[in-house]
């Protein structure tokens, strides 16, 4: 212990100025934390500089393809949606802060091309995809807001075109999942839109996710490439707040519809994935003080080893790296590149500390207990980390939780609100929950009408109120 002296003797004296007294001590420990650059550095210089690069009114965006629907079978001859009047699909001119990286096993992927002064350097440009659904209800005149919804896991931005897929989704209480999209911006006037969370969408999956496992030296790969993903959300959301009813009105399919797009009204939802990197979204944009968060968590290191979505990764790693300390070492280890976007760092940021020039941002989490997929005990964390995270009463018949008092409802600001769909709690555990007779709950929110009408509630006013009469959440048998 001899080479550690000068290091205990320093934490020592730390202690003895805060009154401890060394014959009582047990047990001491220092750590090092982060500095705001080290976090926020390369991403907020992407962002200030993505901004500046499209101007003020952001990236200019395209229509590619426009398809219109009826809301019930005519004679247009145009298929039937009883809530989507007009998908689109188009593309945004974005600045590209990203360079090809070497190979490893014959793959490439992108990682920041970084300038002189270490900061990512904008190389050109590239065309992003992005999808927009509009109700049928945005034709009658009435004006619509605007939603920026976050995809999930390795997904992409069609997911908000609700391309018709339908299925049981959980058995408490039964319902067929499909459609949830446009049905909720049919009921409450708004048109969605999104775009691939590159970094982390579909194409990253197979292209480099499950190459880059084999060895964690290429997670850049994932973690640079983020940046450029939610400076792209940014950047959309500016445009389309600013451009979209101008395109609108210019495009010979849309022009003559009627479709008035409120700017005034400018929010997010996302869902799994899309929930967890909402807080980091929020405390970037400049645009969106309000945001839905669906089935969150946060701290990527921690959620891993409780959700199924990691198995056949763990897979991969399992084999490179069969010792189960070495795999334990090698996550903490990417989590310092994760925190540089992983909400852990950002939740502080939407209303606590917000970035200079930013207002406060408020969030509705709406976990699952029992989801199998994300842990909502991560958000646990969170709220007794003192960042505004409040929870709302009646969270759990069974458990509280433990440092925080619940808050009545209403509630004005940020807050969790636990649903239940029948699923127990887990057993304590790095691992997920196993199989039950209810299924996995991680989908069944969404397509939940109380649980919609609290979210555009809060969007609207910023007050979280309470949709299950007193009980928790949902108030059914």
């Amino acid at each position: 212990l001899g080479p550690r002296q000068a290091a205990f003797d320093e934490v020592f004296a730390l202690l003895d100025g805060e009154g401890v007294d060394r014959a009582t001590l047990t047990l001491a420990w220092d750590f090092h934390t982060a500095s705001e650059d080290a976090l926020y550095g390369r991403m907020l210089h992407m962002r200030d500089d993505g901004l500046a690069a499209v101007g003020p009114d952001g990236p200019e965006i395209t229509f590619d393809q426009i398809d219109l629907y009826a809301p019930e079978a005519d004679d247009s001859g145009r298929e039937v949606n009883p809530y989507t009047a007009v998908r689109i699909r188009g593309t945004a001119r974005m600045p590209h802060y990203m360079k090809m990286s070497d190979e490893f096993l014959g793959v490439r992927g992108w990682i920041f091309n970084l300038g002189e002064d270490g900061q990512p350097a904008q190389d050109g440009w590239r065309d992003a995809r992005f999808w927009i659904n509009i109700p049928h209800s945005a034709l009658n005149g009435d004006a619509h807001g605007l939603v920026m919804y976050g995809h999930g896991l390795f997904g992409d931005g069609k997911d908000v075109a609700d391309l018709g897929w339908t299925r049981l989704c959980g058995e408490y209480p039964p319902r067929e999942c499909g459609w949830f999209i446009g049905r909720i911006a049919n009921q409450h006037q708004l048109i969605f839109f999104s775009a691939d969370l590159i970094g982390m969408a579909a194409d990253d999956r197979d292209a480099t996710a499950l190459t880059m496992i084999q060895n964690l030296g290429w997670f850049p790969w994932l973690a640079d490439r983020l940046h450029q993903g939610l400076l792209e959300y940014v950047l959309l959301t500016r445009g389309m707040k600013q451009r979209l009813q101008a395109a609108l009105d210019a495009h010979e399919a849309t022009r003559d519809l009627g479709i008035t797009v409120d700017p005034t009204q400018v929010y997010y939802s996302g869902i799994s994935q899309g929930g967890i990197f909402g807080p980091t979204f929020l405390a970037l944009s400049p645009d969106v003080t309000r945001g839905h968060l669906g089935v969150p968590g946060m701290n990527y290191s921690t959620l891993l080893g409780r959700s199924v979505d990691f198995e056949p990764f763990f897979g991969i790693l399992m084999q490179a790296h069969p010792d189960r300390v070495d795999q334990l070492v090698m996550l903490a280890a990417i989590q310092q590149l994760w925190d540089t976007v992983d909400p852990v760092s950002y939740y502080p940021k939407l209303s606590a500390d917000p970035f200079p020039g930013n207002e406060p941002s408020h969030v509705i989490a709406a976990p699952a207990r029992g989801d199998y997929q994300v842990s909502p005990m991560t958000l646990e964390i969170a709220a007794r980390s003192d960042v505004g995270l409040a929870v709302l009463e009646n969270y759990d018949p069974d458990r509280s939780v433990e440092l925080v008092e619940p808050v009545p409802y209403p509630h004005t600001g940020s807050g969790i609100v636990m649903w239940h769909f029948g699923n127990p709690w887990p057993m304590p555990g790095n691992r997920p929950p196993p199989e039950d007779e209810w299924g996995d709950p991680h989908e069944s929110g969404r397509h939940y009408d109380p649980h919609n009408e609290q979210m555009v509630h809060f969007f609207r006013t910023g007050e979280i109120i309470d949709v299950c009469d007193g009980v928790p959440c949902p108030n059914e048998p």
